[in-house]
């Protein structure tokens, strides 16, 4: 018999809660994986930090984070996620292909999730090949573990993945630590010492003391969990008494309140009045949010944000180990989100995929050898450049299958005033939900039905957009940063829709190359 998707997870749930707690030492000192490879001379060791489902306004949150990589290096104010949803994000960011070239488009089988990206030609194995020893901290793709906990993917020398489902738990989670499973507390029981981003943390800073130690240049990815919601663990009950599907956050015990009583952004874009430019589908799932709906979209804010709390100092723990282990000068770190998140604009209270600037614009920090200090960019970039960057400082890695879609960001990170007209592609496909059962939330039924796939291109000011129905959106986002009036219907942009919609042509099945130009 075939699980549904839900029914499986709460299959792997029960035998997660079942199993027993492994006691460990929170550095997580399995023996990583030997790697023969020669060591690569003079080459920079590179840090990879991402968190989950974070605005690029809940930045202000993360204080520590600017001070540590962005007053040290570079911001690039408009940064993009091509396809913003989890495992497609990712699998960008692993291969540096937009999603329709490496096809994993959606978070669950058959079209996505972990088993559908081809993990033989990825970052971590071009990294590996060239001599580096690679770790992996947390969240690798959806549906990790299932049903292999022992995995490790290509690439790795040193593995600490989260075990699906538990990655969404922030105690009671499975690491697989370089083929030993082990598992942190319970779910319910919420030891300071075992919270999952604490946890992260020490596992971080251990593998920067041990392989700055060893000489050899080190790649480490540390994959958050905030400030993504919960699966719902034992005992949490919905308003109306069921399972939801997700639960907001919870912070580390020593943030528990700290930010309570924060409340979303409140932009002109917030529970919009007039959504009559919008899609069929926007207006059909989302009314005027009520006052119960605020307040419950303010209380999840607040925990997602608090949430964050802990991944800032986590941030400043892992850049304090490089300057202690002397290895801060000679490193790239990265910080990014794998997608945003929609607080309430639009009358949306939730979710991501949709393609509006709270659901597809991320934080992207950069500092390391020959990046400017405290600047800033404006140039358009996107998760499609993560992995030829991080290629091109490792000294012009390339893939063995086929071409980078991205580019390399270094030149516009040594030279902040650099530009181009280089446009960016955002996609969709399918449902914006990949667990869909008697049981979802109303939200996580609507997200379901809708929205409708699009194609949209981002160039200049502009963003324009294409539905699978034939609806179409376009927004002048220097005029309109919230995007409250789309000017597709307008007679005097005709000119603009028409050729904003021949370059998306064009875009939407670039490869390579072509996706620089089109």
């Amino acid at each position: 018999m075939r699980l549904r998707p839900l029914t499986r997870w709460l299959v792997a749930i029960a035998a997660i809660i079942a199993a027993p707690t492994i006691p460990v030492a929170l550095s997580a000192d399995s023996s990583p994986t030997s790697s023969s490879e020669t060591p690569p001379a003079g080459k920079p060791n590179i840090v990879m930090l991402m968190t989950d489902d974070q605005t690029l306004e809940m930045m202000r949150y993360l204080p520590k984070t600017q001070a540590a990589i962005g007053d040290r290096g570079i911001t690039f104010s408009r940064s993009y996620a091509s396809y913003p949803v989890c495992c497609p994000s990712r699998s960008t960011y692993l291969t540096g292909r937009y999603a329709h070239n490496h096809k994993v488009l959606s978070n669950q089988p058959p079209n996505g999730g972990y088993a559908a990206l081809n993990g033989n030609d990825t970052l971590p194995v071009w990294l590996k090949n060239a001599g580096y020893t690679t770790t992996h901290i947390g969240k690798y793709l959806n549906g990790y573990g299932l049903p292999d906990k022992k995995e490790i993917p290509p690439g790795w020398t040193d593995w600490h993945g989260a075990i699906d489902p538990s990655t969404y738990w922030f105690w009671g989670f499975q690491l697989n630590n370089n083929g030993k499973v082990t598992r942190y507390g319970t779910p319910g029981d919420e030891d300071p010492a075992l919270y999952q981003t604490d946890v992260y943390s020490t596992i971080a800073t251990t593998a920067i003391a041990r392989n700055a130690k060893a000489g050899k240049p080190f790649f480490l990815s540390v994959a958050f969990g905030p400030s993504h919601g919960e699966i719902p663990y034992p005992g949490v009950k919905d308003a109306g008494g069921g399972e939801p599907v997700f639960v907001a956050p919870r912070s580390a015990p020593r943030h528990r309140g700290d930010l309570a009583g924060t409340k979303a952004p409140r932009t002109d874009a917030f529970n919009e009045a007039d959504v009559s430019d919008k899609p069929a589908w926007l207006q059909k799932s989302y009314g005027s949010m009520d006052e119960k709906t605020v307040t419950a979209l303010d209380i999840e804010y607040a925990a997602r944000a608090e949430s964050l709390l802990a991944v800032d100092e986590a941030v400043e723990q892992i850049t304090d180990q490089l300057e202690e282990s002397g290895v801060a000068d000679n490193t790239l770190v990265v910080f990014t989100s794998d997608n945003g998140f929609m607080q309430g604009e639009h009358r949306i209270p939730g979710g991501k995929y949709v393609v509006y600037e709270p659901s597809t614009r991320v934080p992207l920090l950069m500092r390391g050898p020959g990046i400017t200090r405290g600047s800033i960019s404006d140039e358009l970039v996107a998760n499609v450049d993560l992995a030829p960057t991080i290629a091109a400082a490792a000294g012009g890695l390339k893939p063995s299958s086929f071409e980078f879609d991205g580019r390399s960001l270094l030149p516009f990170a040594s030279d902040p005033a650099k530009t181009s007209d280089r446009p960016i592609l955002l996609e969709t496909t399918g449902s914006s939900s990949d667990a869909v059962d008697g049981q979802a939330t109303k939200r996580q039924r609507l997200e379901a039905e809708g929205p409708s796939p699009y194609r949209a291109i981002r160039v200049g000011a502009w963003k324009y957009v294409e539905y699978t129905t034939g609806e179409r959106e376009l927004y002048d986002l220097q005029a309109d940063p919230q995007e409250t009036t789309s000017l597709h219907a307008d007679p005097k942009y005709a000119e603009v829709v028409a050729d904003l919609s021949k370059r998306l042509a064009a875009l939407q099945q670039c490869t390579g190359a072509s996706c620089q130009t089109g």
